[in-house]
Order: C-alpha cells, then structure tokens, then sequence
C-alpha cells in the first residue's frame, strides 16, 4: 500500500477494500470500496460491475463520489 500511497498524488480517487481507507482519509481523497475486507456496509461482495448494466451503475456511483 505504500506504493499506492506516492501514486495517490496525482488521483483524484481509489478504488479498494477497506485497507485503503488510511490512505485517502491522510491524504483526503476520495474512496470508492470493493472487495473484501469491507467493514462499513453489508453486500459490498455482491455489488455487479459487470456487462452494461454494471458498468453503468459503476460509473454512476465514479461520478457521484467525484461530485461529492
């Protein structure tokens, strides 16, 4: 994580589990949760990225965080 740490500067969010919380709170950045672990919501595992339909739930939610 360290090396997503440097990378971050130049991001504007990340994309990870729950580890990558440290790094965008200390850096203040946004964070979008997939994966496991996730310690904050129930179902994040089952969340559907895929096809079109996830796709475009995906990026709604890329711009919303953005937005925020």
């Amino acid at each position: 994580m360290s090396d997503v740490e440097d990378l971050m500067k130049d991001a504007d969010i990340l994309i990870s589990n729950f580890h990558g919380e440290r790094i965008t709170h200390k850096l203040d950045k946004t964070l979008i949760l997939r994966g496991f672990p996730n310690y904050e919501s129930v179902g994040n595992q089952l969340k559907y990225d895929l096809l079109y339909e996830g796709s475009a739930q995906f990026l709604f939610e890329v711009a919303n965080k953005l937005h925020h």
